[in-house]
């Protein structure tokens, strides 16, 4: 089936989604496409790169199946992944859930322009329709303001437009972000973050460290 017509059959659904006692409590609602989640597996060997063990909030598996039983009655019909791992693997890892999940209309992965594999690692993934881009910024131990002067860098940047493909752009100060994975909150976008995560709803939606 295609994406298209997924939507379309999800605007249907989501009159049926009226009758569970959440949805009778809220008012009518046209079919939503959620933007921005993440997807992982705590349960894997070796484990996630995020969230931490120790976000007892987060740190439990976020799958399509969970996702849609928690967005689904709020008329949500679709969710575009934003990948939260800096590993390559994870980018056909989403993309291998997606294949088998309907809910699941896009992702946004994540790579870096100007190593050795990112022209082949960018081609390969384009194949699928539902790889949308790349997100990149300040996250990871990675700071975009000095990586955009490295070689190559703004060409990576460029054969995304050429293939028009999207850049997501996390833009947080490197020094934020190494203060996060350390634990220690260092402005009120943190407490705002931490409060974020502990909605059921947020499914995963504070940023990754």
């Amino acid at each position: 089936m295609q994406r298209r017509e997924f939507l379309r059959l999800g605007a249907s659904i989501a009159g049926s989604w009226a009758t569970t006692q959440l949805a009778q409590a809220l008012p009518p609602v046209i079919p939503i496409i959620d933007t921005h989640i993440h997807m992982f597996d705590t349960r894997r060997p070796g484990g996630v790169p995020w969230p931490a063990t120790t976000d007892t909030a987060l740190y439990k598996p976020a799958l399509p199946e969970r996702y849609a039983r928690i967005a689904g009655p709020l008329g949500v019909v679709g969710a575009i992944v934003v990948e939260a791992s800096p590993l390559v693997s994870d980018n056909d890892w989403v993309l291998s859930l997606a294949a088998n999940h309907p809910i699941l209309v896009g992702m946004v992965g994540d790579l870096i322009p100007a190593t050795p594999s990112y022209q082949k690692d960018l081609e390969r993934l384009h194949v699928n329709p539902l790889f949308l881009g790349i997100r990149y910024g300040n996250l990871w131990d990675r700071d975009l303001a000095v990586d955009a002067k490295k070689p190559g860098f703004l060409p990576g940047l460029k054969m995304l437009a050429e293939q028009g493909l999207v850049l997501d752009s996390e833009s947080r100060s490197p020094s934020h972000s190494r203060h996060r994975r350390r634990g220690r909150p260092s402005s009120r976008t943190e407490d705002s973050d931490r409060s974020s995560a502990q909605c059921p709803g947020a499914f995963g939606s504070s940023s990754p460290r």
